[in-house]
């Protein structure tokens, strides 16, 4: 947003700044214009024009207008952890609100899972529980401020990732994990660059963790869920 202000949020900020769908300052984004800004408008690429009465924008000498460029790459991420569906985006993605979050079970016919809720470089839905096979849909509105609004959508597989912790205990090991969706199968392998060398340890079971013996040699161990 633009005007003439010094002080925006509780923030430090001289004329213009950035404003995340809760109300709360961007304090990434500080570039600083030397008068009064008019006018703003976001343009695809994440740039952002400037219009106003300046004639420094973000250090630079510009008169009246100038653009603010977003040298990172765009970069988005949609993941599912269990029980959460996270959207993060970053660069030159532009920001989006009125996010929402669906489910698919052929990528095709969607159902409204609900509204996300905003966090640090994106949005989170959570107390989520999704059938085993499917995708996730993530969309957002971008109103670019110039009549040229528009919906950004990302999908995924509704894949739950599994984090491993191995803790030795005498002359046995812990493995234990969370996330992903049960029954869980634990294998092993001697050798990683020998991608068909993994061998199931036991039959698949429906705890969190196992324990294991501890062997000679190198062992690599993974836990792979439904």
């Amino acid at each position: 947003m633009g005007g003439l202000f010094t002080i925006l949020g509780g923030e430090s900020r001289s004329n213009i700044a950035r404003l995340f769908p809760d109300g709360t300052v961007d304090l990434s984004f500080n570039p600083g214009a030397n008068r009064t800004v008019n006018g703003i408008a976001l343009q695809p690429d994440g740039s952002i024009l400037v219009g106003g009465a300046f004639t420094v924008l973000a250090g630079q000498s510009r008169q009246r207008i100038g653009r603010l460029n977003n040298t990172e790459p765009a970069t988005e991420s949609l993941s599912f952890d269990g029980s959460s569906i996270t959207w993060l985006r970053g660069g030159t993605s532009p920001e989006v609100w009125r996010t929402s979050f669906d489910f698919s079970t052929n990528g095709t016919d969607w159902v409204s899972l609900g509204q996300g809720t905003r966090i640090p470089g994106g949005w989170r839905l959570t107390g989520v529980g999704l059938p085993a096979n499917g995708f996730i849909r993530a969309r957002g509105y971008v109103c670019a401020g110039d009549g040229a609004d528009w919906f950004v959508e990302s999908v995924a597989p509704a894949t739950a990732s599994i984090r491993v912790s191995l803790v030795r205990d005498g002359a046995e090991v812990v493995l234990s994990w969370t996330g992903g969706r049960g029954p869980y199968q634990v294998q092993q392998n001697t050798d990683l660059g020998n991608p068909n060398g993994w061998t199931d340890l036991g039959e698949p079971v429906l705890t969190n963790w196992i324990v294991l013996p501890i062997r000679s040699g190198n062992v690599f161990l993974r836990v792979r869920g439904q």
